[in-house]
């Protein structure tokens, strides 16, 4: 199994997940790299997990940051320490508070291919509880074990699942093991709905 972890790790977890904001970059402002004064800055409109939208400000020290463009999809955290700006009344983060999402586009599916190894790495369940942050699953792995897991939406907020809904949890050998492994906690990424 994964890394064994307290309750305390896994409240850490949810914190972290409530002060996050994700969204897309909506303006890159280059400013002046040579004046302290006038940095440039990236603008990024998103929501926490309850819904709410922010307009948050990220300054860029020595000019246009090429890592980032119009459009990308990011993730804002520490939205506890942020503060705010006292001109446009947006928020003002830290640069180092700003990453940019992976494209799932991009990505093949980590559930494309079936295997005897994933079916065996996998539990099937059911959902019985639904929130923004996270769902509870509870569900059966290849050996018939019951398994208590939650999933964590830490690079996006549940809008898709809800309570009831069949899914599949791949990887367990990857999870974070709670209580000696009375339950786990997965990423979202681990987790699919079944049809």
């Amino acid at each position: 199994k994964g890394s064994t972890k307290t309750y305390a790790d896994f409240i850490q977890k949810l914190e972290a997940i409530a002060n996050t904001v994700i969204g897309e970059i909506t303006e890159i402002e280059p400013g002046f790299s040579t004046i302290d004064l006038a940095p440039g800055y990236v603008s990024v409109k998103g929501e926490d997990f309850e819904g709410k939208i922010y307009l948050v400000e990220i300054p860029i020290k020595n000019g246009v940051d090429k890592t980032y463009k119009k459009g990308d999809k990011v993730k804002v955290i520490n939205k506890n320490k942020w503060e705010v700006n006292n001109i446009n009344g947006n928020w003002e983060s830290a640069p180092e508070f700003l990453s940019k999402l992976a494209d799932d586009s991009k990505n093949t599916s980590q559930n494309s291919a079936e295997s005897h190894t994933q079916v065996k790495n996998s539990v099937i369940g059911e959902i019985t509880e639904a929130w923004p942050g996270y769902v509870s699953v509870k569900g059966e792995d290849s050996e018939g074990t019951i398994q208590s897991v939650e999933i964590l939406f830490e690079n996006g907020f549940n809008k898709t699942y809800k309570k009831g809904d069949k899914v599949k949890i791949i990887n367990k050998d990857k999870w974070d093991a709670y209580f000696n492994g009375k339950w786990y906690s997965a990423p979202a990424e681990f987790m699919s709905k079944l049809t």
